[in-house]
């Protein structure tokens, strides 16, 4: 089986160093891909998988085009989408995951958020319909289907693709769109309750324990 695994940097194969080199032993062959290079000792542990198993190679893979203008405005319809999701009642007691979402939040959606708070839940729900509504409307680009149709993968693994604004979600549709199998494999504990929404369902979740278990059902149905 040929696999493509995308992390956002190579640190985040870490936590899966294991599962990764019990794969490879049963002789799949695994592409460890990542968003963006980064310096935080990932880069080594892919090298040394590398040199172990033959049949695991890694590299960068390509986002959106620089020149592409829907990469800002999809980006931050995002980070939008996600801002609104920390405005519901259920993180009122969550000031620092509130926060840490309006770092990033564009102003036009720090002023929309304003509004959400004055109105109610109801003003909330229907501005991130919308929101969604136009984030998908957003036409994919040519580079990620290109890169997945040269890659030709049996199944897609994604991690973390639940940050704030998650480019990853590009990865996800362009692979439906081309019959290929998806999973999210769930990075760390806390992932599912402090990060961004499961806003595309892939085929598979893959999670550490039962309470993970839960989340994926109780937070993806009722935060949206």
């Amino acid at each position: 089986m040929r696999i493509l695994f995308l992390a956002r940097h190579y640190v985040y194969f870490r936590n899966y160093e294991s599962v990764i080199a019990t794969l490879a032993r049963k002789g799949h062959y695994l592409h460890l891909a990542v968003e963006r290079e980064e310096q935080l000792g990932g880069s080594g542990l892919v090298e040394r998988l590398a040199a172990e198993y033959p049949t695991i190679t890694f590299g960068l893979a390509p986002g959106r085009a620089d020149t592409d203008d829907w990469a800002w405005i999809v980006g931050r319809l995002r980070l939008g989408l996600d801002y609104l999701r920390y405005l519901h009642p259920a993180f009122d007691r969550a000031s620092k995951l509130r926060a840490r979402a309006r770092e990033r939040t564009p102003g036009a959606f720090l002023l929309l958020g304003r509004v959400v708070e004055a109105l109610g839940e109801w003003s909330r729900r229907a501005a991130s319909a919308i929101v969604r509504r136009l984030e998908r409307a957003v036409p994919s680009g040519d580079a990620v289907r290109a890169y997945l149709t040269a890659q030709a993968p049996d199944v897609l693994l994604l991690t973390p693709l639940i940050d704030l604004g998650s480019s990853q979600i590009e990865y996800l549709r362009d692979a439906r769109a081309l019959g290929i199998p998806t999973a999210l494999c769930v990075w760390s504990w806390d992932h599912l309750s402090s990060k961004a929404l499961i806003r595309e369902a892939p085929d598979r979740i893959f999670v550490w324990n039962e309470t993970q278990k839960r989340e994926a059902v109780e937070i993806g149905r009722a935060h949206v």
